[in-house]
């Protein structure tokens, strides 16, 4: 490159650096005096909602990653005590190793304690719980077979509304062979 080409060039990038460093310079002190003439608003912070939050019989509709499946289903929590209570889930679990063949469905059910703290700044929840678990395997390889075992899991619960809220939760489950795992689950609940 010639070097009447290449100063030309330089001297073009040196005068937009410059145009950008005016630009930037007399935007904020264009906003700098705009602020300073502005009354300034008193700053305020609004809860979400101060009725009660999340107390109450509530139905959930689940679904996500369950062991080596996917699975989706219903939730009734029913407190027995604001910090614990009783969780019954009917899950339908789908699992299928291969295209055409060896797919298959099992139903489950589970009574499970869980704990959990109060609803903090009516906006969230920690929670954790488990309990036994029973599925029946509906079709596919081994239908009819009645699975056994058990599990927990742990979650956080935000709130949208007093009455409504999402769940995020990561667990365990054991029972069967194609049933044990890893599970990570979301839902929506309701409160009644």
């Amino acid at each position: 490159m010639p070097a009447s080409v290449a100063r030309s060039y330089e001297t073009r990038v040196m005068s937009i650096r410059a145009a950008l460093l005016a630009l930037s310079i007399g935007s904020a002190r264009l906003l700098a005096s705009r602020e300073a003439s502005a009354d300034p608003a008193p700053a305020t912070v609004e809860a979400p909602s101060t009725d009660p939050t999340g107390r109450g019989v509530a139905v959930g509709l689940e679904n996500g990653l369950w062991a080596n499946g996917f699975a989706s289903g219903l939730r009734l929590r029913v407190p027995l005590k604001p910090s614990w209570g009783l969780t019954v889930r009917a899950l339908g679990v789908y699992r299928q190793r291969d295209v055409v063949i060896d797919a298959t469905y099992t139903g489950i059910g589970s009574l499970e304690m869980y704990g959990c703290t109060p609803v903090y700044l009516n906006l969230l929840r920690i929670y954790g719980g488990g309990g036994p678990r029973v599925g029946y395997r509906l079709a596919g390889p081994g239908d009819g077979e009645v699975v056994i075992g058990g599990g927990g899991q742990a979650g956080l619960e935000a709130f949208i509304r007093p009455w409504m809220s999402f769940t995020f939760e990561l667990g365990g489950t054991a029972g069967g062979r194609d049933l044990s795992g890893g599970t990570a689950m979301t839902a929506v609940t309701f409160y009644l």
